[in-house]
């Protein structure tokens, strides 16, 4: 049993009801037991040798009768055998095996100590895509409005959730498809263009962002202080890649100018304005995802963008990611891209929607200074102008929000791969079995061997004596002399008495 589950995990022992140290308690048990029935009958053998081996000499007295009996019960008779002989007689063996084996239940409970292993088990892909597909005919998907909403809105974006059955879990480099997106500062563009219309004041940039108000310095004049307008381009060449304007898998690129939420007062005028071009398109990611005491970590470690147009027999005038690097980890086995009216979705979804403006309102009010009101024309508005004092976390929010839905909300979903299964780490406690415990308890069995058969040699070898062992009706059998009869019959009646009055009188057995 000790060998079959040495170095296994403990929830492979298959009872409930009782432990394996248990189990272990219990056969030591039986172990002393059987090994004391046999220690107990050597001793009681050893008497009649001892009685009957001296060659017809008186050297054994009367009292070593109930000596051996005693030995034969337990260790504290064993010690009193061992102090009578003083170690000299083959009994003392067998007496120093009785007091010994009263440590078999220690030695037996240290034989299994328990090992807390970290061990490994794999667990199922995190959320990822290779085809990008959110749309139903002509419309997107309601998951994907949603999160183009929550990206222009949210102040914080989460991650998908990954399966891990424990507190702490890695994964292999999980490439998907995804959105990019980034934004550059272009407040240095701006110059005042002169009148537009009705307005006396029309702030521009080369490429095109605008905002026009009817006042440039009069502090706390209504007007517009917000504007969202078509994109110059300069975002995607900003880009480490240089992402052409047109690639195809370029979702949109708008810009916006206007007084960032830090200096909206009443006291400021839009020539504190700033401006910015962005950009959002689709790109492989490559993906670092860990959980660490229970907090999941996904970080996008690298991104690729680099895509044509290819015709496929199933998918036809579909984007293809092309030399994606073999650091992406992405199994050749796969394509990664999108399809083509997907962009083509997107892009018009976006043209309609995000557009609009933000107008400082003043109303007349009692107080030394007007009451001042912010009106939006939209929520895309709202939302992209209150990212404009960190527009690089605004634009990484709205990008990691729709690639959220690519991941969890996908019509072509990717399918399960040992590629990207990651490893779950678990405490697993483990039996190990402690040999060097069970030394003590072999020897002390071996001796007991070697102990019976020394006694049954003996008991062959002396006449008249049979292996009556602990046989407890035999002296009925056997003569005494009349007068150590009388003189024990003086002794019945008080403790110890039969033991003082005859006790050292020397005897040899010669047979019945």
């Amino acid at each position: 049993m000790l060998y079959h589950y040495n170095r296994r995990p403990q929830d492979s022992w298959p009872i409930d009801t009782i432990t394996i140290n248990g189990m272990i308690a219990i056969l030591a048990t039986i172990c002393r037991s059987a090994f004391m029935a046999v220690v107990a009958a050597v001793l009681a053998q050893t008497k009649w040798n001892w009685f009957s081996g001296q060659h017809g000499q008186y050297t054994a007295r009367l009292a070593d009768f109930a000596l051996f009996d005693n030995a034969a019960r337990g260790p504290f008779g064993s010690a009193q055998l061992i102090w009578r002989f003083k170690g000299g007689h083959l009994a003392c063996i067998g007496a120093a095996l009785s007091i010994l084996s009263a440590a078999f239940s220690l030695f037996s409970q240290q034989l299994i100590s328990l090992r807390i292993d970290v061990v490994r088990q794999n667990i199922a892909n995190p959320a990822r895509v290779t085809w990008a597909q959110s749309s139903i005919g002509t419309a997107l998907l309601s998951s994907t409005k949603s999160a183009i909403y929550n990206g222009f809105m949210a102040r914080t974006i989460g991650d998908p959730q990954a399966y891990c059955p424990t507190a702490n879990c890695t994964w292999p480099i999980v490439p998907t498809v995804g959105v990019c997106g980034a934004c550059v500062d272009l407040t240095f563009e701006i110059y005042h263009a002169g009148k537009r219309g009705g307005s006396d004041c029309w702030l521009r940039t080369p490429g095109g962002l605008w905002l026009s108000n009817p006042y440039c310095d009069w502090e706390g004049q209504s007007g517009p202080i917000f504007n969202i307008s078509n994109g110059t381009g300069q975002a995607f060449s900003s880009y480490p890649f240089m992402l052409p304007k047109n690639a195809p898998n370029v979702i949109a690129n708008f810009g916006a100018m206007g007084l960032p939420p830090k200096v909206t007062d009443g006291s400021t005028t839009i020539n504190k304005s700033v401006a910015v071009d962005c950009g959002l398109w689709y790109c492989v990611q490559a993906h670092n995802i860990s959980v660490r005491l229970g907090e999941l970590h996904d970080e996008v470690v690298e991104t690729w963008s680099k895509a044509r147009v290819k015709d496929f027999l199933i998918r036809i005038e579909n984007i293809s990611f092309v030399d994606i690097p073999s650091s992406f980890n992405t199994d050749p086995g796969e394509s990664y891209g999108l399809d083509l009216g997907l962009t083509y979705h997107m892009r018009q979804y976006l043209n309609d929607t995000i557009w609009g403006s933000i107008k400082k309102v003043n109303f007349p009010s009692n107080l030394q200074l007007p009451f001042i009101t912010f009106e939006a024309q939209s929520d895309y508005a709202e939302g992209m102008h209150n990212g404009l004092d960190n527009i690089h976390a605004w634009v990484g929010r709205l990008a990691k929000s729709m690639t959220n839905d690519l991941r969890l909300n996908s019509t072509y979903p990717s399918a399960e791969s040992e590629r990207f299964q990651g490893t779950a780490m678990t405490n697993q406690v483990i039996i190990v079995v402690r040999w060097q415990w069970i030394v003590f308890p072999t020897v002390l069995v071996l001796l007991s061997i070697v102990h019976l058969g020394i006694e049954m040699v003996r008991t062959r070898r002396i006449p008249n004596v049979r292996p009556w062992k602990e046989e407890s009706l035999l002296p009925l059998c056997v003569d005494i002399d009349d007068e150590i009869r009388e003189k024990a019959r003086e002794g019945i009646t008080e403790p110890g008495g039969i033991e003082k009055r005859v006790g050292h009188y020397f005897l040899n057995f010669r047979g019945f």
